[in-house]
């Protein structure tokens, strides 16, 4: 269990945080990477991000070093933050494409336009992509890190 638990919670440790780079290098340079097209883009970030990977894999045994030992009542707090991050990411799929959850209408307006979407739970949510990603970025973390074992 104690090899589950590492291996959980080593593919959080790695992929998390460059998952987070995709939107942190997109976003705010939006009007450079339209000059470049989405191809080029992606290629780019996605770059940046298996980079970022290799670079935590590298140092996994320090991140990783610590046992913190089985925290219920966070392991509880992580469970009830994942689904409600996975039942808004089922809204999300609902109301958009995937090409719209990857930023293609951000990054090619003429080639993908985009409404703006107030039905559903954009109704009530104005960001549910960035509620949903906070979430799971809390709650995924509490489960194999609170589980793993020294």
């Amino acid at each position: 269990m104690t090899a589950v638990r590492y291996y959980v919670a080593l593919i959080l440790v790695i992929l998390l945080p460059p998952v987070l780079y995709f939107w942190l290098l997109i976003h705010p340079l939006v009007r450079f990477w339209r000059r470049l097209g989405p191809g080029l883009t992606y290629g780019i970030v996605c770059s940046i991000m298996a980079l970022r990977t290799v670079s935590l894999f590298r140092i996994r045994e320090s991140l990783l070093a610590v046992g913190f030992g089985t925290n219920y009542y966070l392991t509880a707090l992580g469970l009830l933050l994942l689904a409600a991050s996975t039942w808004l990411g089922f809204q999300l799929l609902y109301h958009m494409s995937i090409l719209t959850i990857l930023g293609l209408p951000e990054l090619a307006p003429d080639k993908c336009p985009q409404q703006l979407i107030t039905t559903g739970i954009y109704a009530t949510i104005r960001h549910p992509g960035t509620s949903r990603s906070t979430w799971a970025f809390w709650g995924a973390p509490s489960l194999p890190i609170t589980w793993l074992c020294t």
